[in-house]
């Protein structure tokens, strides 16, 4: 039977009875358990290092049972627990090819032929397969490197990927061999492949564990096996050291995050570095000077970064925050420093992030790819989802090696500081900031409309050398806003920001048009408040606990949140709605928040999340935020199939939404949470709720009005050009300046003169790239974009 729960005493009854017929060597299958999550029971599970499988706080823990002798152990510490799977490798096989070697996943000889058949294909950016060791058993351990002068040694950013050094995990194998393909198919294709390729060196370790890799396949031959260290013969005659408890630092600093018993799961070996998979492992970093470190692991939907030995938090841990919120956020995992999901030492990440005398520091993540339902071996249809979901952070964990200039915040007002109004210019205000590990040099931005009644002179701004995780002022880009505009409306701009070497990246964001008034305003921090709990327990006004949910209030020093000093509850259903609020002589009215939130979640199924409703008497009306919510509530969630917040914000953002189909109506806003019965997190946290009105406004243009409202017809062929390209003017009249500016933001003069109906310009001595040219005159401008290719 699969997938079916079992009192314990029938389990017990169960091994007596075939305990009778069988010899105990043939007696047991790994069968999976569950016990619910507590502190103290994760404390007496990890002392007698149990192989446990999974775990939530405040949710089950799982375990995997190998023998008669562990399950008497887990009987004497006394926890309640359940029968998950009285054949665990059944279960996995049963959701596999059955007519496929490893039920569809690759084996290891497999995997060697895959990295020989990248070679063959893709010599120019593919290296041969180096083994940089061998196992105990004498396989090979082997790296692949791509880049585009594979064979050479260039002065690019390494960065270094491995998988499969527990060796019952193999989805994060097929996530590299997912990510390789890719980088090999796309070169020249895909423009960040390409630059990727052409600027990092990127290595990659498929199976750091290949004897316990093939002992899975021996013995499960068609997927499942459930094997999860080396095979080393042990003294007293048990097999294997856990690889990922054998490195040097803070090795068997305690006997809880790792066992000195050879036969646990957790066997930490005899020394640090005792296995030749570990020593082969570290002699390959510190041949190297990798900067970054992925060491994928299943599965529990997380990103896992040090110290995994204490809860102390780490060096650099602003980087940490800022990088795993952005790589969690492409998967919609939970980022989480790895001691609190449970203590471990001597594991890879430590090592690499923390040893600062064998190599240079590593920033070192451990993505635990696959959700509570996938397992250690996701069913074969979820291979390719699993991989194609996390190749987003891959592609970004790479760039980020070097450097990474982006826009880190935008503004937009008119010349007297205000919103800028239908028919007035103004300026959106842009800072920039590199999170990338190296300094970036010629950087320089420009803005792009996404909206037709919304112009944006083409002037780009250069920045210069910007090094890395610092930020810079605020640059202006003159902005024209149509008097067809609605106030109220969004104005949708993109910001692209350059480097030297060909990188950009890309923003999207958007401004509000015209000069609201406040309906209403609550910043929560009264005496007492307007606001009430409707519904639930988990509601609460004040000041929020240090480390539990934000650190603060957004306006300090109170906010409302779910349980301010822990998380939310179980199976909850809480709302907390406002008190009426009279919208009757409003025309465009616009709700807007600060808000913060970290929910359970994994990829788009929201197990727990937070949404925003009307209700209008004894109506409610769900209400969409203007940039959309994250995913529909799933599962046992009280509000099962409702769109929702879910997963985890960026810090605190703010929310908008429109109000206008409520504009003459007496409303109240609920916030409402809703859970599943498992596994729980802080949740939401609200600030600064404000209702604002639009109206329609008479303030007369200046600025560039007339400039962008009386353009000049421009015409600009051929476009693309190569040597040469001509000008069509109509209409112009008197004296004309035109000039031509590169993405960088270098302008040079083409022309000063007497207007003429066409100007032939000269490009030889301009090199392959985007130009914006300029045409000015007293009246009027006009621009255009020209692409020259050499």
């Amino acid at each position: 039977m699969i997938n079916k729960k079992l009192p314990i005493f029938n389990l017990l009854c169960l091994f007596c009875l075939l305990g009778g017929i069988f010899a105990p060597s043939n007696l047991f299958a790994s069968i999976m358990v569950s016990v619910p999550y507590t502190p103290q029971n994760l404390d007496k599970l990890m002392l007698k290092h149990l192989d446990i499988a999974y775990l939530h706080p405040k949710g089950d823990i799982k375990i995997i049972i190998h023998s008669e002798e562990e399950l008497k152990r887990l009987k004497k510490i006394g926890i309640k627990f359940t029968l998950e799977h009285e054949n665990i490798e059944e279960f996995y096989r049963s959701r596999l090819n059955r007519n496929l070697p490893m039920g569809g996943y690759h084996t290891y000889r497999e995997i060697l032929a895959f990295l020989d058949s990248m070679y063959a294909r893709y010599p120019e950016i593919v290296a041969p397969k180096e083994s940089i060791g061998a196992t105990i058993e004498g396989r090979g351990i082997y790296a692949i490197k791509i880049s585009d002068n594979p064979l050479e040694d260039e002065d690019e950013p390494e960065v270094l990927f491995d998988a499969l050094i527990h060796a019952r995990e193999p989805e994060g194998m097929e996530v590299l061999l997912y990510f390789i393909r890719y980088l090999c198919q796309q070169y020249q294709h895909d423009s960040i492949a390409t630059y990727i390729v052409n600027n990092r060196e990127l290595y990659f370790v498929p199976v750091v564990n290949p004897d316990g890799y093939v002992y899975n396949e021996l013995t499960s031959p068609g997927g499942g096996g459930v094997w999860r260290k080396n095979r080393r013969r042990n003294p007293d005659g048990s097999f294997g050291v856990d690889l990922n408890r054998n490195f040097g630092f803070m090795w068997g600093i305690d006997n809880y995050g790792s066992s000195p018993t050879p036969s646990d799961e957790t066997y930490r070996g005899s020394s640090p570095f005792s296995e030749p998979e570990t020593q082969a492992y570290r002699d390959f970093v510190a041949r190297h000077n990798f900067r970054l470190g992925i060491n994928y692991h299943a599965y529990g939907g997380w990103y896992l970064y040090p110290w995994g030995y204490t809860q102390i938090k780490p060096p650099l841990n602003d980087i940490y925050q800022i990088y795993s919120w952005r790589l969690s956020r492409f998967a919609n995992y939970i980022p989480m420093q790895g001691s609190m999901l449970y203590l471990t030492n001597g594991s890879t990440i430590d090592w690499l992030f923390g040893d600062t005398l064998s190599h240079k520091r590593i920033i070192a993540f451990t993505p635990e790819v696959g959700g509570p339902d996938d397992g250690f071996w996701p069913p074969v249809e979820r291979i390719v989802q699993i991989a194609e979901r996390v190749m987003p952070a891959n592609i970004y964990f790479s760039l980020l090696a070097g450097a990474y200039p982006m826009a880190n915040f935008a503004s937009a007002f008119d010349s007297t500081g205000n919103p800028i109004d239908p028919g007035e210019s103004g300026t959106v205000n842009v800072s920039f900031r590199n999170i990338g590990l190296d300094t970036a040099r010629g950087v320089s931005a420009y803005i792009v409309s996404l909206d037709s009644a919304v112009e944006i002179l083409p002037e780009p701004v250069y920045i210069g050398t910007l090094p890395p995780f610092e930020s810079t002022r605020n640059y202006p880009f003159r902005v024209f806003v149509h008097p067809t505009k609605i106030p109220g409306s969004r104005c949708y701009i993109e910001i692209r920001t350059t480097q030297s070497d060909g990188f950009y990246t890309s923003d999207t964001t958007f401004f509000y048009v015209g000069t609201p008034r406040i309906i209403y305003q609550n910043k929560f921090d009264g005496i007492i408040d307007s606001f009430r709990v409707s519904s639930g327990p988990d509601w609460e006004r004040g000041t929020p606990s240090r480390g539990v949910g934000p650190d603060s209030a957004y306006s300090p020093p109170k906010c409302w949140g779910t349980i301010l000093d822990g998380n939310y509850n179980p199976l909850s259903r809480s709302i907390l709605i406002s008190p009426p609020i009279h919208l009757e002589e409003t025309r465009l009215p616009i709700l807007t928040f600060k808000h913060w939130y970290i929910f359970e979640s994994y990829e788009d199924s929201l197990y727990d999340g937070g949404f925003v409703r009307v209700r209008r008497g004894s109506e409610t009306i769900p209400l969409e935020p203007v940039d959309g919510y994250r995913g529909t509530l799933y599962g046992s969630n009280p509000f099962r199939g409702v769109r929702a917040y879910g997963g985890l914000s960026a810090g605190w953002e703010t929310a908008y939404f429109d109000l206008s189909p409520f504009a003459g109506q007496t409303i109240q806003i609920e916030f409402v949470v809703g859970t599943d019965f498992y596994t729980e997190y802080p949740g939401w946290y609200i600030d600064d709720f404000t209702i604002l009105d639009y109206t329609p406004t008479s303030s007369v243009a200046i600025g560039l009005r007339n400039i962008l409202a009386d353009k000049i017809p421009l015409r600009i062929y051929p476009n693309p050009c190569n040597e040469s390209f001509h000008i069509g003017l109509q209409r112009a009249e008197g004296y004309v300046k035109i000039s031509i500016t590169d993405i960088l933001g270098k302008s040079k003069l083409l022309y000063s003169g007497m207007a003429k109906k066409g100007i032939e310009i000269n490009a030889r001595g301009l090199p392959s790239g985007i130009y914006f040219i300029c045409v000015e005159s007293d009246k009027a401008i006009s621009t255009g974009k020209v692409v020259i290719i050499k």
